[in-house]
């Protein structure tokens, strides 16, 4: 069955079975790598990240947008809730 995005809860999402290509790619790891230091995205365990969490380990003086999407209700009544996909 299908069930769209917009339904599920952050822990669904952060459940869900979804790994970023670089994660599946074959790389030779060296060993003078420090595992413990998080580089890039390696540093979230999910795809879809809190804001809490992109807050809290990002570079305080990186800048990023964000962008929220609602549906927008009528003047004359009713809602875009309905017809609203992305």
């Amino acid at each position: 069955f299908v069930v769209p995005v917009k339904d599920l809860t952050l822990p669904q999402l952060q459940s869900l079975k979804i790994y970023h290509a670089s994660k599946t790619d074959v790389i030779k790891i060296e060993d003078d790598i420090d595992e413990d230091e998080p580089v890039g995205q390696e540093q979230f365990s999910s795809l879809f990240p809190t804001l809490q969490e992109l807050f809290e380990q990002l570079d305080p003086h990186l800048g990023f947008n964000v962008e929220i999407k609602y549906a927008m209700q009528y003047r004359h009544g009713g809602s875009e809730q309905n017809y609203f996909f992305e």
